[in-house]
């Protein structure tokens, strides 16, 4: 059986018409001859005679359950029982369509970039849960998202079945065991890293690292219990889960979608923050077009370079940070497999709102625009010293800058000057004084860096719902 890793795909996707002597049993049996509808049920049998019918979800569970439980059993002898099942089930569908007068349309799947919305009901109805549709493995993490003027929909969708995040968080929804599609697609994928599309903003790709454990975490025996290491697999992500939830609850001024803040959070102790808060310094000019004569989405994917696995951090590595700004509006939104957290900008009177969505402890918090500053007291009186360094991104070439804060911690940024970064870029006041829109930045904290390069950027119009702020539960 190892030998032959195609033969499940093979069972799965096998279609197979109903037998002829089937339809002409029902027909004599469910329309006597000489009745006066049968021309026209003739045909309804007809049709369905020719459509194909796929065997459930289940019985391919059923199939490989067998083939574990019985070791000395081979293929051969379960496909009679497993071709069996699917004849019964045809004629078990013949019978309900016959009753119904009605013909099924023949099944599609549908378009990759669509996902169908299934029928069956969310077991979970957290209203502030973000849509994710995990699919395949994939090789490269900066797969760009397709970005459109759309607002954030709500749904988990696996194999074309649509379910709600358990906590709205994507680790949460792992580690919960809630729904058997996840268990059935993490042990279907044997090669690459774990892919999760979280919404038409956003793809996450696991990390090989946090790809094995999530492996591990599904690992099950012979008799279908989990296995040690998946036990142990699971207390360490929950105990994750836990302590990454408590930390941010206690320390609303910590904020995960600041660099030094969640580097330091993952690898130090945040450093402690004190004194006079100056004035924000100036934003500089630039000579090139502006990106608040439009809307603006710019998805940066979150990279932790280190040479060993990072532990906690690799719940974060492959995120997305996206950047919606337009019409005086703004959202700076983090999405990844351990958290989903949003900063909201409000045109009227330029509150900022920290929205925590996910985990068990979700918080909002509506800040003045002097709060604010004070919320981001460790970037007042920074300095920026600008390179003649550049790089290319998005087609791009960026100019490098060096932002050294008065305790001497400093960030690398890369920038474009021929795009003026919003009027709205308050939301990111570490780049204050620099003079054009930041494609990447990055900070290190005892050899690891936190990094964030930008792979896709639009300015199609935004969706107001997007900037819309979720009430919470």
């Amino acid at each position: 059986m190892d030998n032959r890793p195609d033969i499940w795909r093979y069972l799965k996707d096998h279609q197979t018409p109903p037998p002829q002597e089937v339809t002409d049993r029902l027909r004599a049996l469910l329309r006597p001859a000489g009745d006066s509808n049968s021309d026209g049920d003739q045909n309804s049998l007809r049709r369905l005679q020719e459509h194909p019918v796929l065997p459930p979800s289940f019985l391919l569970s059923n199939v490989q359950k067998a083939v574990r439980t019985q070791r000395k059993g081979s293929l051969r002898r379960i496909l009679p029982y497993a071709a069996a099942a699917c004849v019964l089930l045809v004629i078990i569908g013949i019978v309900i369509d016959r009753v119904a007068l009605k013909p099924r349309p023949a099944l599609a799947k549908a378009p990759a970039a669509i996902h169908p919305v299934s029928s069956r009901p969310a077991n979970d109805t957290a209203a502030t849960a973000s849509s994710i549709t995990a699919t395949a493995g994939a090789a490269d993490s900066m797969a760009a998202p397709a970005i459109a003027g759309h607002a954030i929909s709500p749904s988990l969708t696996v194999d074309g079945d649509r379910f709600s995040l358990v906590d709205n968080n994507p680790l949460a929804t792992f580690t919960s065991f809630r729904y058997p599609a996840l268990t059935a697609f993490v042990n279907s994928n044997e090669k690459g890293n774990l892919r999760i599309h979280l919404d038409q903003y956003t793809n996450i790709v696991l990390s090989p690292a946090m790809t094995t454990m999530i492996k591990d975490l599904y690992g099950t025996r012979s008799n279908g219990k989990p296995t040690r290491r998946a036990r142990k697999t699971k207390e360490k992500l929950d105990k994750w889960k836990a302590d990454d939830d408590e930390f941010f609850y206690k320390n609303p001024s910590v904020n995960p979608l600041d660099a030094v803040d969640l580097a330091e959070y993952l690898y130090a102790s945040p450093a402690k923050q004190s004194g006079p808060t100056p004035p924000p310094n100036p934003t500089a000019g630039t000579d090139g077009h502006s990106a608040g004569d439009a809307d603006l989405t710019v998805s940066y994917t979150l990279t932790i370079v280190s040479k060993r696995s990072t532990g906690l951090g690799e719940t974060y590595n492959g995120g997305i940070e996206t950047l919606f700004a337009g019409s005086g509006r703004a959202r700076l939104r983090l999405a990844s497999l351990m958290r989903i957290q949003s900063i909201f900008l409000s045109p009227e009177k330029g509150n900022l709102t920290v929205l925590r969505e996910s985990g068990k402890n979700k918080t909002k918090t509506i800040l003045t625009p002097d709060q604010w500053t004070s919320y981001n007291k460790k970037y007042a009186g920074l300095t920026c010293n600008l390179t003649p360094d550049s790089t290319r991104i998005l087609g791009y070439t960026c100019k490098k800058a060096l932002i050294t804060l008065r305790d001497g911690r400093q960030l690398t940024a890369w920038y474009t000057p021929r795009i003026r970064k919003p009027e709205c870029s308050t939301v990111e006041p570490v780049f204050a004084t620099i003079p054009g829109l930041v494609l990447k930045y990055e900070y290190t904290c005892r050899r690891r860096t936190v990094s964030y390069t930008a792979m896709a950027m639009s300015r199609q119009p935004i969706d107001s719902a997007v900037f819309n702020i979720p009430a919470m539960p």
